[in-house]
């Protein structure tokens, strides 16, 4: 689709390979069996026919020879939930509150910027996150959401090497969910 793989993950199913071992008994023997392990994130609306019939097509080729076995504990990709209406009203208004103001207070240039303009919409988050276990509880109004403000130079280090957020980025989230729970509880409020 795309030429960049995160946007890919937010527009259709991808799929990585994960795990490859093999079943030889020395260097120098061809195996008699291996073993590829494929992680996919499936698009909403995607599901397990969608894989299995990419499963199909690419070990076509090798008929017979392949056995396709699910993991225990893979999972349906989540239910959508909408983007509008007082939840999400929460939201915006938490994000607009806490990210769209310039940082560095204290900083006389920071705070002499205008505030970055922000426009609040939905997005796909491609990863599997801790909302699967609220979904019964929210009846399917569970938000995904990184208040983090992420660049080119941090996605390769996703669940990679080196893996950190900046600290002024993670400040950024401690404000934005401590003024999220504000609003959810009531209180209006000063914006942090």
């Amino acid at each position: 689709m795309s030429g960049s793989t995160v946007l890919n993950s937010m527009v259709q199913t991808v799929r990585g390979v994960v795990g490859v071992v093999t079943g030889g008994l020395a260097h120098n023997v061809l195996p008699t069996h291996g073993n590829v392990t494929v992680n996919f994130r499936t698009l909403q609306g995607d599901g397990e026919a969608e894989v299995a019939a990419y499963l199909d097509q690419v070990s076509r080729p090798l008929g017979k020879h392949v056995t396709r076995t699910q993991r225990p504990g893979t999972r349906a990709p989540s239910q959508v939930t909408p983007a509008h209406g007082p939840r999400f009203d929460l939201v915006r208004r938490a994000v607009l509150e806490t990210l769209a103001a310039p940082r560095g207070a204290g900083d006389a240039e920071a705070e002499a910027s205008p505030p970055l303009p922000l426009i609040v919409v939905p997005y796909l988050v491609s990863g599997a996150t801790d909302s699967r276990h609220f979904q019964g509880l929210a009846a399917g109004r569970t938000f995904r959401f990184e208040p983090f403000a992420l660049d080119n130079s941090d996605v390769p280090r996703i669940h990679g090497v080196d893996e950190r957020i900046a600290i002024p980025t993670f400040l950024d989230g401690i404000r934005f969910y401590t003024r999220f729970i504000q609003l959810s509880a009531g209180e209006e409020g000063r914006a942090m």
